[in-house]
């Protein structure tokens, strides 16, 4: 006797709900021990224990400036692209209270079109945090790499108002392919 069965595969069967957990291709996203895999890009860093989105770590930047508005890279990292393919990114962010002044954030990605972010770029989507009290997160869905892209750099921003501190948290970095749209598959068992 044959029988036909209908599965249901989803995303969140295979990886939970949420976008950040499927296919992650960062190292060291979650900031859980240490800052490794990222390379600071201007802002002075460093990782923090006590401080965390959903578990204890995160990634701590500290903007000042003693003349006037300022913005500069934090942290960034390099991973594997492919031209056509449409991509995921986003993370959680926290702005110190303790902060002397006020500033803003941005998370941006860059398509290369060398394997290891060299080469001829083009600039992906962006996203930026509000200025809110507590960690909030922010995503850019379905950023389709352009034509040639073989790599993406993910770049955390920061800047600083005027003079003072601007201190913010960085966590749960993500940066994958879209994930998979739930579909039924059809398949015979006997």
């Amino acid at each position: 006797m044959r029988t036909r069965v209908l599965v249901f595969v989803g995303l969140a069967m295979v990886a939970g709900a949420g976008v950040c957990l499927a296919a992650n291709q960062l190292v060291n996203p979650n900031f859980t021990t240490n800052i490794a895999g990222w390379t600071a890009s201007g802002w002075p860093i460093d990782w923090i224990g006590t401080e965390g989105n959903a578990a204890p770590g995160a990634l701590r930047a500290i903007a000042t400036s003693s003349t006037g508005s300022v913005g500069m890279g934090v942290a960034t990292q390099c991973t594997a692209a492919t031209a056509g393919v449409a991509y995921d990114f986003g993370a959680s962010f926290k702005i110190e209270p303790a902060s002397t002044q006020t500033g803003g954030a941005r998370l941006r990605v860059i398509y290369y079109t060398n394997s290891n972010c060299t080469g001829t770029l083009t600039s992906g989507g962006s996203v930026d945090p509000t200025s809110v009290a507590g960690w909030q997160s922010v995503n850019v869905q379905n950023d389709v790499a352009p034509a040639g892209t073989q790599s993406a750099f993910v770049e955390l921003i920061q800047s600083i108002a005027g003079p003072g501190t601007f201190t913010a948290y960085w966590d749960d970095v993500f940066f994958g392919p879209d994930p998979t749209p739930a579909e039924l598959v059809s398949f015979a068992a006997e």
